[in-house]
Parts: C-alpha cells; sequence; structure tokens
C-alpha cells in the first residue's frame, strides 16, 4: 500500500499478492474499490497520518497471524531410545496412554513406533528385542516455526499420525 498527499486530498494505491489481504475489501473502508489484488481510493476527509493509521488498523483487522506448530504441539515430549525394548514402550503407551511413541537416538528423532506395532511385537514374543526392530524411520520432521497447515498437510500426505518437532535437530 501507498499513500500519497495531493492537494487537498490523499490518494491510497495498494496491491496484494497474499490472499489474506483484499486489497478492494481494505480500501473500500476509505470508500475506495477494485479488485482483491489492486485498489485505490481518494480520501478527502483525513489528513495523511489519519489515514495512514486507519489503513494500519484495517489491515491488522484483515490479517489473521499463521498458527504455529510451537502453538500446538504437546510438552513435555515422550521418547523412548532406539536401543530401549518393546516391552519399554509398551510400558510407556500404558503409562502415558500414548498411540504413538517418537524414537530418538541421542536427542534426533529417528522414528516412531505405534501402539499396534508393539503389540504385533507383543503377540510375537519381541518383548525384549529393541524398538529399532519394529520402528517407522521413514518419517517427516518439522520445526516449532512451520506454519500449522504445512504440517497438516504432511500428516494427510504421509499418512503420519505423529509429527515430530525438532529445533536445532534436536
Amino acid at each position: 500500500f501507498i499513500l500519497v498527499r495531493s492537494g487537498p486530498r490523499v490518494v491510497i494505491v495498494g496491491r496484494s499478492k497474499n490472499p489474506q489481504v483484499n486489497a478492494a475489501k481494505v480500501l473500500n473502508r476509505f470508500g475506495g474499490g477494485g479488485h482483491p489484488a489492486a485498489a485505490s481510493a481518494n480520501v478527502k476527509d483525513l489528513e495523511l497520518h489519519e489515514a495512514v493509521d486507519l489503513l494500519t488498523v484495517t489491515l491488522r483487522e484483515q490479517i489473521k497471524p499463521v498458527r504455529t506448530v510451537a502453538e500446538l504441539m504437546s510438552t513435555p515430549v515422550r521418547a523412548i531410545e532406539m536401543s530401549d525394548t518393546i516391552e519399554e514402550a509398551w510400558n510407556m503407551t500404558l503409562k502415558y496412554n500414548l498411540n504413538q511413541i517418537p524414537i530418538v537416538s541421542g536427542e534426533k528423532t529417528v522414528g516412531i513406533l505405534s501402539r499396534k506395532d508393539i503389540l504385533q511385537g507383543v503377540k510375537h514374543e519381541l518383548v525384549h528385542e529393541p524398538v529399532s526392530l519394529l520402528m517407522q524411520t521413514e518419517i517427516e520432521v518439522v520445526t516449532p516455526e512451520t506454519p500449522f497447515r504445512l504440517a497438516e498437510d504432511i500428516i494427510i500426505s504421509s499418512n503420519q499420525k505423529l509429527l515430530p518437532v525438532e529445533k536445532d535437530d534436536k
């Protein structure tokens, strides 16, 4: 958006490539119009600084902040080392009522183990084997700053019910 004082009026021109910012809707508040990507308004009853203030308020009302994974993730993280046994994983699922457990090596997520996989391990008497035997290793990982919509797309497209969140590979 650009605002220019031209004699007794303020001219506002707005362009937007962001779907959250409808230029026509923003400038409609000033008596202007156009379409979502480009609009303009001629304002006769406001000073330049007043128009800037009103534009700022209008934009803040229209633009919704992007939610990030950090706002929605569960903490503290319940994880298990890849060398731990299937029995230890089973006990953790029972204790914390978990359906999926992140598997780590040190502080790095290396896989995911589901309750279903653990039950298969118990059924086949593998309780003393390491969880690395059954864990899913082809997983997606995100950062706390990842937009929620992107995380949602990853969960749906990869059919991954648990999405580990890492910062600085930890």
